[in-house]
């Protein structure tokens, strides 16, 4: 967000509560921007939205699937930015980041978060990867953050405060019952940034066959309605043609099972 010299002095002139209302409705990146433009500005962020204000987490790209330890949990699949830009060969150097999805943030979840950046300075910012090796997120918890014992579990983050301050490259994302509805709408209500995003509706052609209940969704969910770069699922012509009428997936790459049919087609306009 650019903010020239005349519309922050504008912006610096509204009520306080005004501001904070406007806030609201712009990514935590634009409102970390627009912070460093006045004293005041500051001042405002500083006390009603501090999250804007934590350092930015860079991801090339993040995938979500079920916990291994816990159902409630999630599992988010990270590749740090800076590890792919610095990578140079081709074994794997994902992590593996439990993820609790609790709109409420208490002290706890806090303590854990702070771990967490802690842990991306040194993943990401501090250490020379191309050289020696290196911690994943739960040995650093317990090793470094000692947040728990060798024998306990690394306590989840809390999904809001992983994603406060994240840009996400591309993000894929798995649905296939309501819970995966659930976190797809809650995606929808995070400040991060997402540039490219791929819809996985159901695996292969064991998927299930979407129908007016998941079009009707699909229309509703904020989340997909916009950067959408792939979608692979299971549907009839119909519903497939009622798909790309709709303009946020006018360009997407759709992968499509068409009961025993498979094939893969670009659709641009």
């Amino acid at each position: 967000m650019e903010c020239s010299h005349f519309s922050c002095r504008m912006l610096s002139g509204l009520p306080t509560e005004l501001i904070i209302m406007s806030c609201q409705y712009l990514s935590f990146r634009d409102v970390d921007e627009l912070a460093y433009t006045t004293k005041r500005m500051m001042q405002i962020v500083k006390r009603n939205v501090p999250l804007a204000l934590q350092p930015r987490i860079e991801m090339k790209n993040m995938a979500i699937y079920p916990s291994l330890t816990k159902k409630s949990n999630i599992r988010f699949v990270v590749e740090w930015k800076k590890m792919a830009e610095l990578r140079k060969s081709s074994r794997n150097t994902d992590d593996h980041i439990e993820i609790i999805l609790k709109p409420k943030i208490d002290d706890g979840d806090l303590k854990i978060y702070e771990a967490f950046l802690d842990y991306y300075r040194y993943r990401c910012v501090e250490r020379d990867y191309v050289k020696g090796r290196h911690l994943n997120w739960e040995r650093f918890a317990v090793q470094r953050a000692g947040l728990v014992g060798r024998e306990e579990l690394v306590p989840p983050i809390n999904f809001y405060l992983f994603l406060a301050r994240a840009e996400i490259h591309r993000i894929d994302v798995r649905i296939e019952d309501d819970i995966d509805w659930h976190l797809t709408e809650s995606l929808s209500t995070v400040r991060a940034t997402f540039v490219e995003k791929k819809l996985y509706f159901g695996s292969g052609l064991n998927a299930k066959v979407l129908d007016a209940a998941d079009q009707k969704r699909i229309q509703e969910t904020k989340f997909i309605q916009n950067d959408i770069v792939e979608v692979e699922c299971k549907a009839t012509a119909q519903f497939l043609s009622t798909l790309f009428q709709m303009r946020h997936f006018s360009n997407a790459v759709c992968i499509c099972y068409f009961i025993f049919i498979y094939y893969s087609f670009l659709r641009n306009f």
